[in-house]
């Protein structure tokens, strides 16, 4: 077990570090707000107000993930996880940017979707959590008797 006070510190820049990157984040959103209200083009800011959660959500899972690439056992992938969470979740965080892309028109009309342009915190929370998910759901699993040396990946799940 490592030193609580080194722990603790490294947890604490690790926090600084982030609540570093959401303030540049801010910032650069704001310049693409002011672009927008120059320009009329929304989408660069959407696809920003799109993607940037996701990573801010990534960069919570990392630790984590850092425990699993020191455990033994083969690689594998959730796909039940990735499709029941993950797969809505990146709806609702890319909605924004859908929404002022060309495919809307493509899309039927419905109740939720004009519900999530009055708020921009479904998108924000949907893009963190997926971000964190898509990192959760890569994972190692012990077995006794590994199969192959070589196998690195194994994207068959046990249920």
């Amino acid at each position: 077990m490592k030193n609580p006070i080194i722990r603790f510190l490294s947890y604490f820049a690790y926090i600084i570090s982030i609540g570093y990157i959401v303030f540049k984040g801010t910032e650069y959103q704001k310049y693409l707000e002011k672009i927008k209200l120059e320009t009329y083009h929304a989408y660069p800011e959407m696809v920003f107000l799109s993607l940037f959660p996701i990573f801010i959500g990534i960069l919570l899972a990392l630790p984590r993930f850092f425990k699993v690439l020191k455990k033994q056992g083969v690689w594998f992938f959730d796909w039940i996880k990735f499709i029941a969470i993950g797969l809505p979740t990146l709806y609702l965080a890319i909605f924004p940017a859908i929404y002022f892309s060309p495919i809307v028109s493509y899309m039927p009309q419905t109740f939720v979707n004009s519900m999530l342009m009055y708020s921009m915190f479904p998108q924000s929370l949907s893009g963190i959590i997926f971000g964190y998910l898509l990192i959760n759901v890569i994972d190692k699993e012990f077995k006794d008797t590994m199969c192959v040396p070589n196998e690195r990946f194994d994207f068959r799940r046990k249920i």
